[in-house]
């Protein structure tokens, strides 16, 4: 069965219960081609936006830390009090552009894939350890394609290099007739358009692997025919354990509808295909409920139990079927229905009351009248 499924080509779709165990394992498309892009243009942009601030409370600080008297030099409590808050203020100037690339590395994945945490995907696998695997992968699709994008990257920005060296050429070399203040200022701006530069030279590789990782992720979430016809048993259950479960629920259904037969009122008839037992007690039921129902063997179990507990049993052939189709279990009877089963329970008392001598014998079973939008065949 095994060799078959293997056999198998994936070339259906995914359900959306292997998409959702998928997430919850961790595995869906990402591309850090995008997400490395993301951050290096975001990290350019930044130093190029923050680098006058950064520079000055940078020169700012190494100054006043290297600013010490003979005395001071000598005062190893001092120097580690002034090399502490060195220390404590470049990483407060340099905080902001940290929490900058803290939101980019966070957000652009976010935009490919979506964002998700799954322990699953950090549990230990110890087929990652195994070397024969290591080895496929190197040499797979996925192996080929890394050694395509880090190829490709060494002659992209190389090239976005090469042109932004012969850009600035004229510029760089400037740089030593100015003065140092001015030519670090010009030098910092140079490197930070440069940087920027090189680079969006990333996002041509990001631009071609998203595709890719989509591509791929959809190939191997494909099923096969088999997979889907197992999933499909798995999660609605196979046939025959959904048959046995049917079974038992009707079986113990109709043991709780013949528990109730014993108590009912009146069973009417059709009178050898349907039965129907009725129950009605004045002041806690609004109208009479239907406690039993059946057909032939049924309904013959249900006149059986009734003739052992001595529940009058009338015979009534339309409205018998007409309650049997047009009311359910523990349910009460229809209104249009009303006037016929009131006649039946008046009928039942009037036998009753006859057979304890208490009163007139009410005579033959009288014909009760069934509306036409209630009759059934």
């Amino acid at each position: 069965m095994a060799e078959e499924e293997s056999a198998q080509e994936k070339t259906e779709e995914p359900t959306q219960k292997k998409i959702d165990d998928s997430r919850k394992k961790g595995q869906i498309p990402r591309s850090k081609e995008l997400a490395a892009a993301g951050i290096m243009v975001a990290g350019s942009m930044g130093c190029l936006l923050l680098a006058g601030p950064l520079i000055e409370a940078l020169t700012a600080n190494f100054s006043e830390t290297m600013s010490l008297t003979r005395a001071e030099i000598f005062d190893l409590n001092f120097i580690a009090h002034k090399f502490e808050n060195a220390i404590f203020s470049t990483f407060s100037s340099l905080s902001i552009f940290f929490l900058m690339l803290a939101f980019i590395a966070l957000f652009v994945p976010g935009l490919f894939g979506g964002w998700i945490f799954s322990w699953k995907s950090l549990a230990p696998k110890m087929s990652k350890m195994n070397p024969i695997k290591g080895m496929k992968k190197i040499f797979s699709v996925n192996g080929l394609m890394e050694l395509v994008k880090a190829f490709s990257k060494f002659v992209l920005v190389g090239f976005f290099g090469f042109l932004a060296l012969s850009y600035y050429q004229h510029e760089l070399m400037a740089l030593g007739f100015e003065n140092p203040r001015s030519a670090i200022a010009h030098g910092v701006d140079i490197v930070g358009k440069c940087f920027i530069f090189l680079s969006t030279s990333l996002l041509f590789i990001a631009a071609i692997d998203v595709p890719f990782q989509l591509f791929q992720h959809n190939k191997q979430m494909k099923m096969t025919k088999q997979e889907i016809k197992d999933e499909s048993k798995d999660t609605e259950g196979k046939p025959e354990v959904k048959g046995r479960i049917r079974r038992m629920q009707q079986e113990i259904s109709q043991n709780r509808m013949m528990s109730a037969v014993p108590d009912a009122d009146v069973i009417i008839t059709n009178p050898s295909h349907f039965a129907v037992a009725l129950k009605y007690e004045h002041g806690t039921m609004a109208a009479p409920r239907l406690v039993a129902k059946g057909v032939d063997l049924m309904a013959e179990q249900i006149k059986r139990v009734a003739i052992e507990h001595k529940v009058t049993i009338v015979t009534a052939p339309p409205l018998a079927r007409s309650i049997y189709y047009n009311t359910k279990l523990e349910q009460e009877i229809p209104t249009g229905l009303y006037v016929s089963v009131a006649q039946v329970l008046a009928y039942v008392y009037q036998l009753a009351e006859f057979t304890k001598g208490k009163g007139d014998n009410p005579g033959n079973v009288p014909d009760f009248d069934v509306p036409d939008d209630l009759k059934r065949d």
